[in-house]
């Protein structure tokens, strides 16, 4: 079974069972660690707050309470980068000496479509900039090196090609090699 640090609550508690009550085996990442059970109260407060009240506890079979702590799998395995970042916003066109989180998902899509930005920090960089005209030159756009809305919603696309790619996915791919292994025996 696959897990990572999006895998919370319930999903938690059936990673659990299979691994201590049915000796199955986790692959990815350790999971949230969201414990607790709550309910929310809104009707009798009456000014449109609420109340959100713990009233259990999520524990695995062997009784492990697994609040902030989550669940380990049994064979780490880290998704690149790409698998982590959320969507562009493209609100303003990306250029050179500029600094934001919206520049660094754009040179980790980069890197993942195979193109070289120098950092992935955030500054947009003249490397940056070249990347993003070997990029244009490819999709037969403007050569600017700056990154308007075309440029990154074409980027975007190709990185959401390759996150669906199931070649691409490290965690799927150690698990069915984990798999057929153990089948092989």
């Amino acid at each position: 079974m696959l897990i990572n640090g999006g895998s919370a609550s319930a999903s938690e508690i059936l990673a659990g069972i299979i691994k201590e009550a049915a000796g199955g085996k986790l692959v990815g990442e350790t999971s949230f660690g969201k414990g607790t059970v709550q309910v929310t109260y809104e009707k009798e407060m009456g000014d449109g707050s609420n109340i959100k009240m713990t009233i259990m506890k999520w524990l695995t079979p062997n009784g492990n309470w697994i609040h902030k702590k989550g669940i380990v799998p049994d064979l780490v395995v880290k998704q690149p980068a790409i698998y982590g970042i959320t969507s562009l916003t493209k609100k303003e066109t990306l250029k050179t000496d500029m600094v934001s989180e919206e520049v660094k998902k754009l040179q980790i899509m980069l890197g993942a479509l195979g193109y070289t930005p120098d950092r992935v920090d955030g500054y947009y960089s003249v490397k940056t900039a070249s990347q993003v005209k070997a990029l244009q030159k490819a999709h037969k756009l403007p050569q600017t090196g700056e990154a308007d809305v075309k440029t990154l919603n074409i980027l975007e696309t190709e990185a959401l090609t390759q996150i669906r790619d199931p070649k691409n996915d490290a965690q799927l791919t150690a698990a069915v090699t984990a798999t057929e292994k153990a089948l092989n025996k």
